[in-house]
């Protein structure tokens, strides 16, 4: 189906949603099940061969090289990624920080 949507005249990239496409494969959230990673694969290679530009989440860049080797060419979710971190940082220092000053309004 992939290479159908790429081949779309004026169709100019083809995003492939994981988690949409793990859930329709009754993998619930887990995309990085094996059977929807070979999923994303084929997708991914049918959009390039089909001349087109075909996007992914990546959340880290392991995912950016896997999903690149592939085909993607553009990516979603680094900064998702990145604010995932940050939560995961700040509530692994056991709670609160202390201001680092007044707030004036």
């Amino acid at each position: 189906m992939a290479a159908a949507i790429a081949a779309v005249s004026g169709v100019d990239a083809v995003f492939v949603g994981p988690n949409d496409l793990s859930h329709a494969m009754g993998f619930d959230n887990n995309w990085k099940a094996p059977e929807v990673e070979a999923a994303i694969e084929r997708a991914l290679c049918a959009i390039r061969d089909a001349g087109n530009c075909g996007g992914v989440i990546a959340l880290t860049p392991e995912d950016e090289d896997k999903y690149g080797q592939w085909g993607a060419r553009y990516f979603a979710g680094t900064t998702t990624g990145l604010i995932t971190q940050a939560f995961q940082q700040a509530a692994s220092a056991g709670g609160r920080r202390p201001a680092a000053g007044k707030l004036g309004y």
